[in-house]
């Protein structure tokens, strides 16, 4: 199951708006107090676990004055329109109960179901349940929203709260935490319980007798039974202890960070379990919603969890909406899946929540908010904010990526460029001035080696360096010191480029135009018929790509360090 859509109005700061949640991980965001802890309550009490306490089952429910839009003159209802879509893959369990109960056929791939409710000045709440665009009758719409209440479909992880449950061993706290067990499991452990639960009983017996006569030396007499504790719950308890090479110990020993990044792959794991149970009937994917996972970890800790969480959400098929303050939770390989909520202000006054604008050349709102920077200082970084993999090969421009990826593919050097490595071209060397933006890109994979023209070596490497880089190790200038070879058209064979330019004569005499936008032009333009003579070929001698081989291999050499 996945939300796709929520419509609100007129509840809290939320006074009219539409939130659109697309793919597997999406992430909410924005600064204090725009939105994000409504939207969340709005979540809750669609979707309350099923084994809530009374207080937490008072909290989920509407109160008109409580919950409507303060500076609302009118007293118009409040309403919230979710919109889920199921597949029959994922949701067998709650697609069949739909049927069942409408006696419909729901036979598409994807179902697409709208709960709506209106809450009333009196209170009165109402609910109406649409499925694939078909109005439920009004006894099915609370059944349908019953359902969705008491079947364990949200799972909420709040970094910045104790997730744990205590006792006490050996005179300090311990803590543990509930695994819940699928319907075969249950019944394996029902079976075990019989047989200890026989043992306990014989056991009882003869302390039962003891502590009879002990109680029977004092004046007041008493019978003694004992029983022992039965529980049906599905939910059992476990102590968690880590281990890495040097240390083990109770998972509360472990540092806050360590101990909420195992917490959420906990909750993560408990999803998967209820996704993936081998009863078809009780199949129901949930959603986890997870808030801050950013909470407590160093900022390389919070760029690897980040590409984790968007991993695991992807392999898994589950739905993960995050909450979050941070660049590196953000889903860079899909930014319109991030949300950004603000306020508008009247009069000087903060007034109804609102979503940034994150589609098309907007994508970067959301990470300029969070680090701090305009906008405009993002246009060149699409393709680098949106690659896949973790091990990056950073080059100037297009061009220079299609030269890699030619020799890659047809083996033109002496060792190839791994295949796991993503090359992603970072749009001018202008890019790399902005080193806060660097430093933050630098952060988001696990392996990164840069790559520019050597004409740009004097302003480019200075800002690397400053940054903890290696010339050699973390990056290299490209093309040989000649003129018009300080570029990585210098690196192939001489014969290829003189062959262009030998082709290309018109090119060449505005090559030396007096013009700076004639040169330019024609300077782009020869670099395109230099890599197209280049790929008309597909054997090259050692010595004619021994420039190259260096290259591919000083890139190898640091991916496979840091591997």
């Amino acid at each position: 199951m996945k939300l796709q859509s929520l419509k609100v109005q007129r509840y809290k700061t939320l006074e009219d708006i539409e939130l659109q949640f697309s793919g597997n991980y999406c992430t909410l965001s924005g600064r204090n107090n725009c939105g994000k802890s409504a939207v969340l309550s709005l979540l809750l009490k669609l979707m309350q676990t099923a084994n809530r306490t009374p207080w937490e089952d008072e909290l989920n429910r509407f109160c008109y004055q409580e919950d409507k839009t303060q500076w609302a003159k009118d007293d118009q209802p409040i309403s919230i329109k979710y919109t889920l879509a199921l597949t029959q893959q994922d949701d067998p369990a709650l697609i069949g109960f739909l049927v069942r109960l409408t006696n419909t056929t729901l036979s598409a791939d994807i179902v697409r179901l709208e709960v709506a409710f209106t809450i009333e000045k009196t209170d009165t709440m109402s609910s109406a349940v649409t499925i694939d665009g078909k109005r439920a009758d009004d006894q099915a719409a609370r059944d349908i929203t019953a359902k969705l209440r008491t079947s364990n479909l949200l799972f909420l992880h709040n970094s910045t709260l104790a997730q744990d449950d205590f006792y006490l061993q050996r005179g300090r706290m311990r803590s543990f935490s509930h695994v819940l067990l699928s319907d075969e499991e249950h019944k394996e452990l029902a079976q075990a319980r019989k047989f200890v639960s026989r043992k306990i009983k014989s056991l009882a017996r003869k302390h039962r007798s003891a502590l009879t006569e002990l109680l029977g030396r004092l004046s007041d007499k008493y019978e003694v039974e004992f029983s022992s504790m039965e529980s049906h719950s599905r939910l059992v308890p476990f102590v968690v202890n880590l281990k890495d090479k040097k240390v083990q110990g109770p998972l509360t020993d472990w540092g806050s960070g360590t101990q909420n990044r195992t917490h959420i792959l906990m909750s993560l794991l408990q999803a998967n379990r209820i996704k993936t149970q081998t009863d078809v009937k009780d199949r129901i994917t949930p959603i986890v919603v997870i808030e801050e996972p950013e909470s407590f970890l160093h900022p390389s800790a919070q760029a690897e969890f980040g590409r984790l969480l968007r991993a695991f959400s992807d392999e898994l098929g589950i739905q993960l909406i995050v909450t979050t303050h941070n660049p590196y939770m953000l889903n860079q390989e899909s930014p319109p899946s991030n949300i950004l909520l603000d306020r508008r202000s009247y009069r000087g006054k903060l007034a109804g929540t609102y979503t940034v604008e994150v589609a098309g050349d907007k994508w970067m709102a959301p990470f300029a908010d969070h680090i701090g920077l305009v906008p405009e200082e993002f246009d060149s970084w699409l393709p680098v904010f949106t690659a896949r993999k973790s091990r990056v090969l950073l080059v100037e421009g297009d061009l220079d990526k299609r030269y890699f990826q030619y020799i890659r593919e047809n083996g033109l050097t002496a060792e190839s460029l791994d295949k796991d490595i993503e090359i992603v071209p970072y749009g001018g060397r202008s890019a790399l001035a902005n080193s806060m933006l660097l430093k933050f890109v630098l952060s988001k994979f696990q392996s990164v080696y840069i790559t520019f023209d050597l004409d740009a070596k004097r302003e480019v490497a200075k800002a690397l360096l400053q940054l903890g880089l290696k010339e050699g190790h973390d990056f290299a200038a490209v093309g040989l010191p000649q003129d018009g070879k300080d570029c990585i058209e210098g690196l192939i064979p001489t014969r290829v480029f003189n062959q262009a330019m030998a082709s290309n004569g018109d090119l060449a005499l505005r090559l030396g135009s007096g013009n700076k936008d004639v040169r330019e032009k024609a300077r782009s333009e020869f670099k395109q018929k230099v890599l197209q003579a280049f790929t008309q070929e597909k054997k090259y001698s050692k010595q004619e790509m021994a420039e190259f081989s260096k290259l591919v291999a000083m890139v190898n050499k640091r991916m496979k360090a840091n591997k």
